[in-house]
């Protein structure tokens, strides 16, 4: 299935809740805009904004929620409101800790970005070779 940069927004909402309205719009379309170039920039391929290849959609899914997930963080920060996440009646906040590790926000980053580094292996990178003179 390929997706465009309105898929990926759209997938980012169902599996990461509470996104704050400030990242609607135009600034959750810069964020998956900002995952395509880290892909172009690490693998040296393109894979644009529409009729995205399915090799990019976990890719550029995790580098996504990973930006969003430090964004819930940053406003939790900031604005001392915590949105935390709800799973049924559970509400789990970000300043629950896990084993001393750190919030719950900050484990779901971690998470994502390491999603994200696994994801951008996988597909490679780009070798450029070049002559020197001399």
């Amino acid at each position: 299935m390929t997706w465009n940069v309105g898929s990926v927004i759209e997938e980012v909402g169902k599996r990461v809740s509470n996104i704050p309205t400030s990242l609607s719009g135009t600034n959750m379309t810069g964020i998956v805009e900002e995952a395509i170039q880290t892909i172009y920039t690490y693998t040296g391929e393109n894979p644009g904004t529409t009729g995205i290849d399915i090799k990019y959609n976990k890719t550029i899914f995790c580098l996504t929620a990973a930006d969003i997930t430090q964004a819930k963080q940053d406003d939790t920060d900031i604005n001392g409101t915590d949105n935390g996440y709800k799973i049924g009646d559970f509400t789990f906040r970000g300043d629950n800790t896990n084993s001393g590790d750190g919030s719950v926000l900050a484990l779901q980053y971690d998470k994502y970005i390491k999603c994200a580094e696994k994801q951008l292996k996988l597909l490679g990178f780009k070798i450029q070779f070049g002559k020197s003179n001399g």
